[in-house]
């Protein structure tokens, strides 16, 4: 039995894997849950594709599109909402917590899953300080520059009035 087929698919296995720099798929889900399922789905899009898994990186671009433009339009629905004075078009507090379990089933858990059976721990990890820095900042910007315009539009009614 020849054996230098399993030895060399095992050193390529490791010799790639401590070459892999990654995100840690879970800690990114877990902090999307804190901050937003886009989040998560840009990083585990980027990791796919230091995976060298195209496929699959598009489709984490097709949740981070989603994800992205629900979040976005929940927050111009509550604009609107104050703006019209209409209960109605205030988007449910469930519904990203939804969205973030979607996500996790139909996105990330297949990450989580490759990732821990192919490299297991042996990955080298990126650092965590520029996406949160850039998730805070978003997560900051688009609700004040939504209260900025809610505020705008308030006062030049209530001038004109």
């Amino acid at each position: 039995m020849d054996t230098t087929l399993d030895t060399s698919a095992e050193d390529a296995i490791t010799t790639r894997s401590e070459t892999v720099t990654l995100w840690n798929p879970i800690a990114a889900a877990l902090w999307s849950l804190l901050l937003s399922p886009a989040l998560g789905a840009y990083l585990h899009m980027r990791n796919w594709e230091r995976l060298d898994q195209p496929d699959q990186a598009r489709r984490a671009r097709y949740w981070f599109a989603g994800t992205f433009a629900i979040t976005l339009a929940g927050y111009l629905l509550a604009a609107a909402a104050v703006l019209l004075e209409r209960d109605d078009l205030v988007v449910p507090w469930w519904t990203g917590l939804a969205l973030f379990g979607i996500w996790v089933v139909f996105s990330a858990y297949p990450q989580i899953s490759h990732v821990d059976d192919r490299l297991g721990e042996t990955y080298t990890r990126r650092s965590w300080s520029g996406p949160l820095l850039i998730a805070l900042a978003a997560n900051c910007a688009i609700p004040f520059i939504t209260g900025i315009i809610v505020g705008y539009r308030t006062a030049a009614t209530a001038g004109g009035a």
